[in-house]
């Protein structure tokens, strides 16, 4: 009888044993299955998009939700070498009275501590910078008008004279030596103009060639001559691939990096300007570049030159690119100068 009694248990515990490791056997397979089948999902899940900074296209690991931030620097030679312009995604060099060039220097994808030297707003300003419905800064303007122009075109003034933060005097003598933390600018920013500005130009993918790669013709040189004071040059590197700028035959220099300025497209536009019923200290009326219409251009890229017409239909509307046959223009991913030459006042566009 005992003999039969630990058999049964035997038995029974054999079973019980069995049972457990079928149990276990389940789960682990199981475990298994669901592993394999979350790898074959995570295989088939689509990736990321790629991000791209918006004024530049150069692709980035996260970009900032911030605006963009436009500073007007001056280019009186008492006030080179200026702060900050190499770090600018885009720049726009424009005329003013007396034959004196001035610059728009727009920051998004790199926020330096300090740029400069400041100086004031012209009318044609707004126009330029409106469709990035960010902020300009600037140190005065003849009259409200001009900031009113701004304002109606969707951006939000940064004015020294109305108070803003952010002004400071930094060597030199005045009035070149005004100078401004951007900071400043992004914790003035109003709820209208706190977001990430949409993309000015279209551009081709990465280490895909432009259209003026594509389709122009060889030219490593250009010079634009914008007044009888003032010639804006530049020479290809082909090393880098970039344009090196010179101020007539001289480097033109970041006070920041200490090395001469480069950008990856250079454009030179023909633009008509006009006198403005504001005058200038020297008695002369303060002069309006046509931001807004239609004309002829330049583009260089990757030591190719391509002629282009431009239009601008309003103050806020996008500037576009188009070739002679009337397709898009690519840019390269990279940092974009944009020359606006006189062509009315004297300004001239030449190339080899």
């Amino acid at each position: 009888m005992l003999n039969l009694l630990n058999k049964t248990n035997k038995e029974l515990l054999n079973k019980k044993i069995l049972g457990v490791f079928a149990a276990l056997s389940s789960f682990i397979l199981a475990l298994a299955l669901s592993s394999c089948g979350q790898g074959d999902a995570d295989k088939n899940a689509a990736p990321d998009a790629p991000k791209f900074w918006p004024l530049t296209h150069i692709l980035a690991t996260d970009v900032a939700d911030r605006p963009a931030v436009s500073v007007k620097i001056e280019n009186d030679p008492d006030a080179r070498p200026q702060t900050g312009l190499q770090d600018a995604d885009i720049v726009w060099e424009t005329m003013i009275e007396g034959g004196v060039t001035r610059f728009i220097a727009v920051f998004n994808s790199k926020m330096p501590k300090t740029v400069g030297p400041v100086r004031s707003l012209r009318i044609a300003d707004g126009p330029i910078v409106s469709p990035m419905n960010g902020l300009i800064v600037f140190s005065g303007s003849n009259g409200q008008r001009f900031q009113q122009v701004a304002r109606d075109a969707g951006t939000q003034t940064i004015e020294e004279d109305a108070g803003a933060k952010g002004f400071f005097r930094e060597g030199l003598n005045a009035p070149h030596n005004d100078y401004y933390t951007l900071q400043d600018a992004l914790d003035q920013a109003d709820n209208e103009h706190k977001k990430a500005p949409n993309s000015q130009f279209l551009y081709t993918q990465t280490d895909q060639p432009s259209t003026a790669e594509l389709v122009g013709v060889s030219a490593t040189k250009m010079t634009d001559v914008m007044s009888g004071m003032f010639t804006t040059k530049w020479e290809y590197d082909a090393k880098d691939k970039t344009y090196k700028r010179f101020q007539d035959d001289s480097p033109f220099i970041d006070k920041l990096t200490n090395k001469q300025i480069t950008a990856k497209n250079v454009i030179a536009l023909e633009m008509g300007t006009k006198g403005t019923p504001e005058i200038d200290p020297a008695g002369h009326p303060e002069m309006e570049m046509e931001a807004v219409g239609k004309g002829d251009g330049k583009i260089m890229v990757g030591g190719k030159i391509l002629d282009i017409k431009w239009e601008k239909k309003d103050a806020k509307t996008l500037l576009s690119f188009t070739t002679l046959d009337g397709k898009e223009v690519l840019l390269s991913p990279g940092n974009t100068w944009i020359v606006l030459v006189p062509k009315n006042d004297g300004g001239s566009i030449s190339y080899k």
